[in-house]
This record gives structure tokens, sequence and C-alpha cells, in this order.
């Protein structure tokens, strides 16, 4: 299930409790929360193992730039060795050469610049959507935490003033006659 599924299913299980009569208090159904939590907490190192996807990328896309400016650069010098000594075809080559390796160059940094961009990008992303899914489940589980703690302590002051022969124990007080 997906963190916002999971998310909304919190929060469907919270609007459906049963209310206390007479107060803006519920009951929940304390395994059923515990259990949404756990599928929450289990879904969120997804979001991180993106981020990585998203670096190993990063790397893959700046290793096949090298590899490919190599290749040409290796074709370059290729071609100049396999062409005629003759003067004016040596300096043609040379300098076909020294341009091929030029657009090598220019290619292989254009593509590392372009995977650094995108990867810059999508970890930025990656980091704003875990941030703002984090922040999105603290204010939940914060709302429901408070929710909880204010629902024992109601339930606690009903039961001590429903017994008032009773000591803080809840042991029985003798009554003298």
């Amino acid at each position: 299930m997906e963190l916002f599924d999971l998310i909304s299913e919190l929060e469907d299980t919270i609007n459906g409790a049963t209310a206390v009569p007479a107060t803006r208090r519920i009951l929940l159904d304390r395994d059923k929360i515990i259990s949404i939590v756990s599928q929450i907490r289990s879904s969120l190192p997804t979001e991180i193992s993106e981020a990585n996807e998203l670096l190993d990328m990063r790397e893959n896309l700046i290793n096949q730039a090298v590899i490919e400016a190599r290749r040409i650069r290796m074709s370059a010098e290729g071609e100049a060795k396999s062409m005629v000594s003759d003067s004016e075809i040596t300096k043609e080559a040379e300098k076909r050469s020294l341009d091929i390796e030029s657009e090598a160059s220019d290619k292989a940094r254009d593509a590392l610049e372009n995977a650094n961009f995108n990867a810059e990008r999508r970890l930025l992303e990656a980091d704003n959507y875990a941030k703002d899914t984090l922040q999105s489940l603290h204010a939940n589980l914060t709302s429901l935490l408070e929710t909880v703690e204010h629902g024992l302590e109601i339930l606690v002051a009903d039961s001590k003033d429903s017994s008032p022969d009773t000591d803080e124990s809840g042991d029985e007080l003798e009554t003298k006659d």
C-alpha cells in the first residue's frame, strides 16, 4: 500500500471511530492504529531507496558519457593514423582529429552536466517528497496522539468522579457510622 493510502486509511479510522457521548472525544482501535503506523514505517524506506536509485542513475550516466568520450577519441585517433602521410591529407587529418576530439569533449561535458543537473533535480524532488510526506505523517500522528492522550485523561477523570467511595488505588474506603 502506498504511503498516502496508509495515511488516508489512518484518517478514515479516526473519522470512523465511535464518539464518546457528551464529549468531542472518540474511541480508537489501538491494534488497528498500531498496524497502520507500522505499515507507514515500512513504506518510508521506498522513498529513500528511490533517492539512492537516482544517485545510481546519475553515476551510470556519468560513466556512459566518459566511455562515449573515450570511444570517440579512440575513433578519432584511429582515423588520423589510417590517413595517408601526404602533408595536405595529414594536415586535414590532424585538424579533423582535433575537431572530433573537441566535439567528443564538448559532448561528454554536456552529457555530464546534463546528468548532474537531472540527478540533482530528481534528488531534490525525492527529498521534498519525503520531507512533505514525513511532515504530513508527523502532523497526523501528533493529532492522533493528542486525541488518545486526551481521551485517556477523560476516562481517568470520569472513573475517579464516578467512584467517590474509593481511594486512589481503587480500594473501598471504610465509612464511620
